[in-house]
């Protein structure tokens, strides 16, 4: 499994934010019920002078692997997807994927 997600934070008004709090923001992929992809990552940005000085997405990309059990018969799997912000204290808006450079694959080999 192979992952890229474009992430844009902002505040809970779509306004960039430049006010030095930390924020945390990560993404996590589950096959039947197993953790298999991870990727986090942080950020802080503070501006003297009240203009933005970061902006447009940041971006989480992962991978993993998993062996899974199959049958001739077939066999069905779930994946799941986890994305999660943790903005300190302040409001935050976190936006995952929908920025043209997202990829998600599964690659299965037998």
């Amino acid at each position: 499994m192979v992952y890229q997600a474009g992430v844009t934070i902002t505040d809970t008004s779509n306004a960039f934010i430049y006010d030095g709090r930390p924020r945390i923001y990560r993404i996590f992929v589950e096959i039947d019920g197993r953790k298999v992809a991870y990727k986090g990552d942080a950020y802080t940005s503070r501006s003297t002078t009240g203009t933005t000085i970061v902006n447009g997405p940041f971006y989480l990309n992962g991978n993993g692997y998993v062996q899974l059990p199959g049958s001739t018969a077939g066999t069905t799997h779930e994946i799941k997807v986890f994305a999660e912000v943790y903005g300190n204290t302040a409001s935050t808006r976190c936006s995952y994927g929908g920025n043209g450079d997202d990829i998600f694959q599964v690659l299965v080999r037998y």
